[in-house]
């Protein structure tokens, strides 16, 4: 909110000391540039690459391709220096030899270290200078005071990488969930010009979740579950399965919230192969989440993938709506059910698209004897909605709601 709050903010413009010369501090962004470039912790820093050079001789060997020189890079650097904690636009050393023998060090240290490899692989590569959506939005003025944060841009070709590599899990052109603040300031290394640059990532996060199931006569579910995760939605599964101290706190952390749930044979593919879908796999049964009234069986079907509460509750809204990057959630179910069973209530196809096709829902649903299929899909291809696009957004969530918590009702014969 403070982001929309107006205020007045100050910078330190100049010095002047009685005795000395008149010094400029910041007051344009060229100026602001050339003072980064003398920085010891952010230019000087960048330009001690003797450490560099010896080291990159390992790194890319006889590689020549420059994609491929960057994929090399980034892998050595996040894979050799662990994130403390701690972001910042200056580095907490002088010199990046210091950082590589520590193995650690701040947001700084880390991507601007992978910047000297990458000059010194001679890969056209810049800083970007940030502020992350939990620090605000920057003013847009000259102040440097209000970046908080610096990623690495590469120029291949036509084409801008965006480099993070704090986190092992992350990819080029994936950065930090917290630095997806739309735009970043490109410091050009060569002269004293700066330029704001695009941060958003146009890639769809996709969840796609299969439940293939079966319903027996004691009303009990029990079948098999895949879900497939990418991009951003694939990062935090890849993170919370690390993270966990095993994989039973795991599963339990997973199961807490979705009652009834039961989990046995669980397998999990592609956790460190980045550029393949996360896919998980498990056998699960599924208890009192069937409802029985006289000869009839009740129960919703998306269990617990269902969007349960529209989380736009105002009336009208200022301010836009923030993703921070595209999505699209898929949810497929398959089951089966006793041949004494008949349908006697199902939901109805339903398909709902915002203006410009920017948002959708889809509810499908298809039956053959002793067999529902059903499919629903929530799509948003930004990660900025405008308050002009409230009510689009308000709506479309209480139609998935309202969708997605109808039932199933079968009859015994």
């Amino acid at each position: 909110m403070e982001d929309y709050v107006s205020k007045v903010g100050f910078e330190l413009s100049s010095i002047t000391v009685p005795g000395q010369l008149y010094r400029d501090v910041t007051s344009t962004w060229p100026k602001i540039v050339k003072v980064l470039k003398e920085d010891e912790n952010f230019g000087s820093f960048i330009n001690r690459r003797s450490y560099s050079k010896t080291l990159l001789k390992d790194i890319i060997k006889t590689n020549t391709n420059q994609d491929t020189i960057v994929q090399l890079v980034f892998n050595y650097v996040k894979n050799n220096i662990k994130f403390n904690g701690d972001i910042g636009k200056y580095t907490s050393e002088t010199n990046p030899k210091t950082i590589f023998e520590k193995k650690s060090g701040n947001s700084a240290d880390i991507n601007l270290s992978l910047l000297t490899l990458l000059l010194e692989a001679k890969i056209n590569a810049f800083p970007i200078l940030l502020s992350t959506r939990s620090n605000g939005a920057h003013p847009g003025f000259p102040m440097i005071t209000q970046f908080n944060n610096v990623v690495v841009g590469a120029q291949i070709g036509e084409k801008t990488i965006l480099l993070d590599a704090t986190d092992k899990n992350h990819m080029p052109d994936m950065i930090a969930f917290d630095n997806l603040c739309h735009e970043g300031l490109k410091i050009s290394l060569t002269d004293e010009n700066a330029e704001w640059i695009s941060l958003e990532d146009p890639t769809i996060s996709r969840k796609n979740v299969n439940y293939i199931l079966t319903l027996d006569g004691e009303n009990k579910i029990t079948g098999t579950m895949y879900l497939s995760t990418t991009n951003y939605e694939a990062f935090d599964r890849r993170s919370s399965y690390q993270s966990a101290s095993n994989e039973d706190d795991f599963l339990k952390s997973y199961k807490n919230g979705k009652p009834g749930l039961g989990i046995k044979k669980y397998k999990i593919d592609n956790l460190t192969n980045l550029n393949e879908s996360l896919v998980e796999s498990m056998d699960i049964s599924i208890e009192d989440n069937v409802e029985e009234a006289g000869n009839l069986i009740y129960f919703t079907p998306l269990f617990y993938e269902r969007t349960k509460e529209n989380p736009f509750k105002l009336e009208e809204r200022n301010f836009p709506v923030d993703f921070g990057h595209p999505t699209e959630e898929t949810i497929r179910l398959n089951i089966e059910f006793p041949k004494e069973y008949q349908l006697d209530k199902v939901p109805k196809n339903e398909k709902i698209v915002l203006p410009e096709e920017s948002a959708s829902f889809t509810f499908m649903f298809a039956n053959e004897p002793g067999k529902i299929v059903i499919s629903s899909k929530i799509l948003f291809k930004k990660s900025l909605y405008t308050p002009e696009e409230y009510h689009y957004l308000k709506e479309l969530f209480k139609n998935i709601v309202r969708k997605q918590s109808e039932q199933i009702v079968l009859k015994k014969s």
